[in-house]
């Protein structure tokens, strides 16, 4: 080998060495190992031979001899060795597995010389183990990844950010649309989001900018409905697509929530507004105290001024009081309480205020925070001044009332009477000193006695009407019983008011005898709205609907609290339309024809069978009752009836009947549901069918306009004084219900007068301004 040459293997051994592999070259001839690196040694553990390699000591045979004792199948790892010989191929590549875990890669090229003959092989030799744990690690993660995604609870979709195809959803997501996943996979953003699809790529093109948004919207499931969710979404590059990731929380149910409590916020500042109740609060950890505008106004400020120290405005004589009912709270004797005190005004004057209190507690039952609130009790206060200065005249005045006022005691003997001597069944000076059983028949005796005990036993006010027969005469007398204060002969005692209400009642029993005549006889021209005639087709029409004109009927209105909230759905049907559902359980269950008006249930009943029509519309009404609750427990009903009717008419007479029925529900009772009878609404049946009429605001406004313009110019509240003085039969009476004194009333008995032009005295005048009170607050409702 000439100089040139040896330059050239010593270069190209240089080159071999500098492979980051470990390699081996070996002489097939001779079995020499001609070459090996430093890789080659440290792989397979041949450190302490690694000079005898050099030098040639060692055959290739020592070598799979030595690496046998290494690997976990010999005989391939030897089999391997001899197919290479063996084989023309110029390159062969297996992995070797060795028993200490790790795993190599082995390569073997043909070795040729410069005229093409054979020499031998090279060997290459790579661990693979680092690399193979890696990549099954990551295999591991991308299954753990793919496992928690699909299984995940939450709803999770993945969109292409320019065209809107979904392009991976999850279980969650195809249990909450209704779709499989599969149609879900064809699927676009669009046909799941309720904006338009120029709102929605908006929506797209803001989540990329911002890298990541939450936001509110409404998605439309399999089924149509409609449903608010929460959305968290951010963009991520996957190969050449720009994705969007996106969580996705139904959210309709906490909206719901936050609008009824939104509700009752509102609501429950206008009870407080209606009341005039003003709310307080004091932190005792910040040391800071706080009164909302209705407090501030009490005591003459302004909702901006701010009243630091509160405590100062007590009257010296409550201060103890005020302070010794803190102090009780403080040491856990009570956890609220209830006072009644003076606060100063800004105007220099002591306001009387009841006041409440609730104490709050940290974990460890310190007080940190009292909330209450006050109510100026002023006038009642004045009002109980005057009843105290007055006691002394108190026989008097009750002898000047018209009615029959007793002092009785828990025997039921009457120790004082006064009134006058027409108008009941004995002379007043003839019942004192007897009891109710030498004065009335039994049944009689033992219903007063009852009442006084009543009202004596709980110190509450014992209402009681009675009917009874004063010869030929039908009188009707109302008694009202409140306990009293002092005993007479260790007994205690009651005072009793009887008033004859014939007058009151026979007024009633003619308007609803007037009412029921004009009903009758003013039919609705057309079918409810008045639209149609009575011809041939209409009479078809009313066949259809399985109502026979010729044989009595009545009609039923159903209203149901929140019936927009169920028409779009809710757990309590899964359909979305609820109401639709109870109309088709009462068609399947009662021989009835139903239909839908003003978002009310409407049922027309056939009464085919001979008997008492009142007894058949109360079966009405409790099967109703028991169909829509058997189907859905614990909702609130209104279930109003018209009376049964006949022929020609019937059908939107008794409907009329029963939206008047409806609309006196709204008036005759401030608790949301019941059973109400056309018959039962009293006045009512008048004021409600008259309230579409042209000629009822004229109505209210000549009679009682003048009066609501003076309480809205004046503050005042002459038009309740009004009514109470219409509702009762005496000043007196009307004064006890408004808390004033009877000298008080009757000035402004004659101060409304004056403003109306008219005299309260006057019979048909009383029942002008009764009635249009009466529909101004029914269009209030309306």
């Amino acid at each position: 080998m000439d100089k040139t040459q040896r330059s050239e293997c010593s270069s190209l051994w240089a080159m071999v060495r500098a492979i980051p592999l470990a390699c081996c070259a070996v002489n097939d001839e001779n079995n020499q190992i001609i070459f090996s690196n430093q890789e080659f040694t440290t792989l397979w553990h041949l450190e302490h031979a690694q000079n005898d390699l050099l030098k040639g000591i060692y055959k290739h045979t020592d070598f799979i001899d030595f690496c046998s004792t290494l690997v976990q199948d010999v005989s391939s790892f030897r089999a391997g060795y001899e197919h290479l010989l063996e084989e023309s191929e110029r390159t062969k590549e297996d992995l070797l597995f060795l028993k200490d875990g790790r795993t190599i890669r082995r390569h073997a090229s043909l070795m040729l010389d410069d005229k093409g003959e054979r020499i031998g092989h090279l060997y290459l030799f790579k661990d693979l183990t680092k690399h193979i744990e890696s990549q099954n690690r990551l295999r591991q993660k991308q299954m753990e990844y793919h496992y928690l995604y699909m299984n995940s609870p939450a709803v999770m979709m993945v969109v292409d950010s320019k065209t809107g195809k979904i392009v991976k959803t999850n279980q969650a997501a195809a249990n909450y649309y209704g779709y499989t996943a599969e149609q879900l996979d064809k699927m676009t953003i669009y046909n799941i989001e309720k904006d338009d699809r120029l709102r929605v790529d908006e929506l797209l093109q803001e989540i990329i900018k911002s890298d990541g948004k939450s936001f509110y919207t409404e998605h439309r499931l399999m089924n149509g409905e409609i449903r608010n969710v929460e959305v968290f979404a951010c963009p991520f590059q996957s190969l050449d697509k720009l994705l969007i990731n996106s969580i996705i929380f139904d959210v309709t149910e906490k909206m719901q929530s936050e609008n009824k409590l939104k509700e009752n916020n509102e609501r429950l500042s206008l009870i407080l507004d209606g009341a005039r109740a003003g709310t307080w609060e004091v932190d005792l950890v910040e040391k800071t105290a706080l009164q909302d505008s209705r407090w501030k106004a009490i005591v003459g400020y302004n909702a901006n001024e701010m009243i630091d120290d509160w405590h100062s405005l007590i009257h010296p004589e409550d201060v103890d009081r005020v302070d010794q009912a803190i102090q009780s709270c403080n040491d856990k004797k009570s956890h609220k309480y209830a006072l009644e005190y003076r606060l100063l005004h800004k105007d220099g004057t002591y306001r009387w205020v009841y006041s409440t209190c609730s104490i709050i507690y940290d974990q460890q039952r310190r007080p940190i925070r009292y909330l209450g609130l006050i109510l100026d009790i002023t006038r009642r206060k004045k009002l109980e001044e005057l009843i105290s200065e007055s006691e002394k005249r108190l026989k008097d005045f009750a002898q000047a009332i018209p009615e029959l006022t007793a002092i009785i005691d828990e025997d039921g003997r009457y120790l004082e009477v006064f009134g006058h001597d027409n108008q009941f069944l004995y002379p007043p000076e003839t019942m004192r000193g007897h009891t109710v059983y030498e004065l009335f028949p039994l049944d009689l005796a033992q219903t007063m006695l009852n009442h006084v005990r009543k009202a004596i036993t709980n110190g509450e006010v014992s209402h009681m009407l009675r009917e009874l027969n004063m010869g030929t005469e039908k009188r009707y007398f109302e008694g009202r019983t409140a306990p009293m204060d002092y005993k007479v002969n260790d007994k205690k005692t009651a005072v009793l008011l009887v008033s004859d209400i014939t007058k009151r009642i026979r007024i009633e029993q003619t308007l609803r005898f007037t009412y029921e005549l004009r009903r009758r006889s003013d039919f609705i021209n057309d079918l409810i709205n008045g639209y149609t005639a009575y011809d041939d087709k209409t009479w078809a029409l009313v066949k259809e609907w399985g109502i026979d004109l010729k044989q009595p009927l009545c009609c039923c209105l159903i209203q149901i609290q929140d019936i927009d909230l169920m028409s779009q759905g809710s757990e309590l049907s899964p359909n979305g339309d609820l109401k639709v559902e109870i109309v088709q359980q009462i068609t399947e269950q009662m021989n009835v024809t139903v239909w839908e008006n003003r978002n009310n249930i409407c049922l027309l009943c056939q009464h085919n069978e001979r008997g008492n029509g009142w007894e058949k519309t109360q079966q009405i009404a409790l099967q109703i009752k028991q169909i829509i609750n058997n189907y859905v427990p614990y909702l609130t009903l209104t279930i109003a009836i018209s009376d049964i009717h006949c022929k020609v008419g019937s059908v939107e007479k008794s409907y009329q009947e029963a939206w008047n029925t409806l609309l006196a529900s709204k008036c005759l009772t401030e608790e949301e549901g019941g059973v109400f009878y056309f018959r039962d609404i009293g006045l009512f049946q008048i004021l409600a069918a008259i309230d579409k009429k042209d000629d009822k605001k004229e109505f209210v406004e000549k009679n009682i306009g003048p009066l609501i313009t003076y309480d809205q110019h004046r503050g005042t509240d002459l038009l309740n004084t009004l009514e109470k003085i219409l509702k009762s039969n005496n000043l007196r009476r009307a004064a006890e219900e408004l808390f004033i004194h009877r000298k008080t009333l009757m000035f402004r008995k004659q101060r409304i007068e004056k403003i109306l032009s008219v005299s309260l005295d006057n019979y048909q005048i009383r029942l002008a301004l009764s009635a249009a009170i009466m529909i101004y607050k029914l269009n209030m409702i309306v």
